[in-house]
């Protein structure tokens, strides 16, 4: 499965243990005893929408129109930055408080992640941009 997996089932399914990208190889060998193999390229991502949110940061409002806050309940210094659905960060910012406003009015609108970074422990949130 590209990250040490096997598995000898005729309907093979596998949990990634980390993102990225894996060449997954299938060996195939019938009754008669003539084989194949293909190799195909997987991506594996987080359920990042599936993730509760216990880290006490707020992202809002959501949607919204390319401007929002970014708050941690703690009050604490963080690291908040942006990245578009192909993955490039489009913003960075650090605040020496728990409070940052967000403008992303000059983005095109879609779907964006937050990734916000405190005292070390980082959460990723989903956000959408209708401007």
């Amino acid at each position: 499965f590209g990250e040490g997996g096997t598995s000898k089932s005729t309907n093979p399914k596998y949990l990634y243990k980390y993102t990225g990208n894996f060449d997954v190889t299938m060996h195939a060998t019938n009754l008669a005893g003539c084989s194949c193999q293909i190799t195909k390229r997987a991506s594996a991502t987080t359920g990042i929408s599936s993730l509760a949110n216990t880290s006490g940061v707020s992202v809002y409002p959501n949607p919204n129109n390319g401007t929002f806050t970014v708050a941690n309940a703690d009050n604490h210094g963080m690291k908040v930055e942006v990245f578009n659905v192909l993955g490039s960060r489009i913003y960075s910012k650090t605040s020496a408080d728990g409070s940052l406003l967000v403008n992303l009015e000059d983005h095109a609108k879609g779907i964006y992640l937050v990734k916000v970074t405190v005292n070390g422990v980082t959460t990723t949130s989903k956000i959408t941009v209708t401007n």
